[in-house]
């Protein structure tokens, strides 16, 4: 049981894997926004250029107080290139925690994709290489169960004659 389970978690993180790379392929062209609200708080995660902005609005924001953008030259696709008093540019080439905006209090968590994609990617490359070895299949005696492994032709016990190769059953 717990070797299908780690399967499953390992199947699940592959999933989780690809799924992240195709929207880090996604986010170049069209910017997701997911709100979800948790316990009276506003969670907004944001994926744009390359990257995911997790921003905790608390109970306050609705919009981002921020625009993301892959370089400060460029400003993201559907906002302006003026700059607001409390418009911070988050940039997605590292991570980033930044708390405090003028124009809305949160706290705001940035990382790239690839490092999700790769923390999804853990699980299964360790599943990959870390597999343990199987037992060698036991060949037993039809009459006393003892291991025929070192005399396959006849069972050193009782003497019993075990049947043809294709027969024979694990133990």
């Amino acid at each position: 049981m717990p070797r299908r389970l780690l399967n499953v978690a390992a199947a699940l993180s592959l999933v989780l894997c690809v799924a992240t790379f195709a929207l880090s392929v996604r986010s170049f062209r069209v910017h997701d926004r997911l709100d979800v609200g948790i316990r009276g708080r506003r969670l907004i995660v944001h994926s744009a250029a390359g990257a995911v902005v997790v921003f905790d609005a608390g109970r306050y924001a609705d919009t981002l107080p921020f625009r993301v953008s892959r370089d400060a030259e460029r400003p993201a696709p559907g906002t302006t290139a003026a700059a607001t008093a409390g418009d911070v540019l988050h940039s997605v080439t590292a991570f980033a925690y930044q708390t405090g905006y003028a124009s809305a209090p949160g706290t705001a968590l940035t990382f790239p994709h690839w490092a999700a994609a790769l923390l999804f990617a853990i699980p299964p490359a360790a599943r990959l290489f870390f597999r343990r070895r199987r037992r060698p299949r036991l060949i037993l005696c039809k009459a006393c169960g003892y291991d025929l492994r070192a005399t396959p032709t006849r069972c050193p016990e009782c003497g019993a004659v075990p049947p043809a190769p294709h027969d024979r059953t694990r133990g």
